[in-house]
């Protein structure tokens, strides 16, 4: 269990993009007090979603690089 700490750093962090994801989908006013229409909610979804493989692009890069020096 080498990438133990790894793995439940990615599981916290699925977590709290899911968590954060269904928090945009439910909310009704944002917080400029903007009714969120559903092209609004999905607009900032896929906003969030973006920064979330932003993150984890740069994770795994950094995580291949490091392993490859490694070798």
């Amino acid at each position: 269990m080498k990438n133990k700490g790894w793995i439940l750093f990615n599981g916290i962090q699925f977590l709290l993009f899911l968590g954060f994801a269904i928090f945009l989908l439910l909310r009704r006013v944002d917080g400029h007090g903007a009714i969120q229409t559903f092209e609004a909610k999905w607009m900032s979804l896929i906003v969030w979603l973006l920064f979330y493989l932003g993150l984890l692009l740069i994770e795994w890069g950094m995580y291949w690089i490091i392993q490859h020096i490694k070798r």
